[in-house]
């Protein structure tokens, strides 16, 4: 694990989830990046970067990819953007739909898991600032985007039905992400339906009771 996190340039956290979410994309692949192609200057847009693991497997896999990364929390934002500098671009913002956020909420056992809130919660932090997608892509210089990824811990919803009514879906030809039922009328099976009929084919994987990943790409 410490050589891979070297290759990538990463230097991971003792007593975090670091090593998990190494794990999980660049060990097990779970965004499959191993199986698709990408024009070697893609375009590639990661929402909820995190401390920068996806984008810095993206730039190992396609070293002349343009990454841009957005992160709600500062934390996260800074070690992004330490780990990813001079490689790509991490913004500290949130990415919304049509709903404000209040604040956000820090999972103390997850560094991979703090979210939005868009009601009044005790303990919560400042709201970061935020962006709807079609903006995240205009500030990334993208007028097509090759591959979004998405892990947003349950504001998927809300950012892809905007996204899907104002015309962003059609600018993105790949869609990777982790769908989240943390709240009652949220469903990966309702994402799989919006992006079908944005044109996507779509394939669907439930990892337990909660939480998926879609994989959607363009005929």
């Amino acid at each position: 694990m410490a050589k891979i996190a070297d290759d990538l340039g990463l230097k991971l956290r003792y007593g975090t989830q670091d090593d998990y979410i190494l794990d999980e994309i660049a060990i097990r692949d779970v965004y499959r990046l191993g199986s698709i192609s990408l024009p070697s200057n893609a375009c590639v847009i990661d929402i909820g970067a995190n401390v920068g693991i996806f984008s810095a497997e993206v730039l190992y896999r396609w070293p002349s990819a343009q990454v841009t990364g957005f992160e709600l929390d500062d934390n996260n934002a800074s070690i992004a953007t330490a780990h990813l500098a001079g490689r790509a671009r991490i913004v500290r913002v949130a990415i919304v739909g049509d709903h404000v956020p209040t604040g956000y909420r820090r999972d103390p056992g997850n560094s991979g898991g703090h979210m939005l809130s868009f009601d009044a919660v005790h303990g919560q932090l400042p709201a970061p600032p935020s962006l709807t997608l079609a903006q995240a892509f205009d500030l990334a210089g993208c007028p097509t985007v090759d591959l979004l990824k998405m892990d947003v811990e349950g504001a998927e919803y809300d950012i892809l039905q905007r996204a899907a009514r104002d015309g962003t879906l059609g600018r993105v030809r790949r869609v990777v992400m982790e769908w989240h039922e943390h709240a009652p009328g949220q469903s990966g099976e309702s994402l799989v339906a919006l992006l079908r009929g944005a044109g996507f084919v779509v394939e669907s994987v439930r990892e337990n009771i909660y939480i998926g990943t879609i994989f959607a790409s363009r005929p």
